[in-house]
């Protein structure tokens, strides 16, 4: 226990737990806490690094990683990945999802010359979150989200 107002506790997953969004309350003997949803995935964690709000100083991330992070009010992040001709790069923002807060985000894939190769304000799927996808172009540049 942290104070009268405030629980510190760990949440420990297991290996083989299901992936997909889980929700979580927390019972304590003065009471039951808010709903909190999280998210189980099958890629590695990575941790988002501010600043990373600039196009000329992306984030640069491997593929295929999950990145955790926090979006303030009208923040923008960029990430730069290394993609050879034929691989897929895809985006996915889980916002919305986990419930904190309303949280609106948009998902964009640009090349080096900020040329937009996809994007996504909504996907009916996934509710206001955004996804998208592209097959990387002959000679791909590092490609942004």
């Amino acid at each position: 226990m942290v104070n009268d107002g405030h629980v510190k506790a760990s949440l420990k997953i297991a290996p083989d737990a299901r992936l997909g969004l889980r929700d979580l309350r927390l019972r304590t003997a003065t009471g039951i806490s808010e709903m909190r949803s999280f998210s189980i995935g099958a890629l590695k964690d990575v941790a988002e690094v501010e600043p990373n709000n600039e196009f000329a100083k992306p984030q640069p991330i491997a593929m295929n990683v999950a990145v955790n992070g926090v979006a303030d009010n009208e923040d923008v992040d960029y990430f730069s990945v290394q993609a050879k001709k034929g691989e897929r790069i895809t985006a996915e923002v889980e916002g919305i999802r986990l419930g904190v807060t309303m949280f609106d985000p948009c998902v964009a894939i640009l090349d080096s010359r900020r040329f937009e190769l996809a994007s996504s304000d909504d996907a009916a799927l996934i509710w206001q979150d955004g996804f998208a996808s592209v097959v990387a172009p002959p000679m791909a540049p590092t490609s942004s989200w």
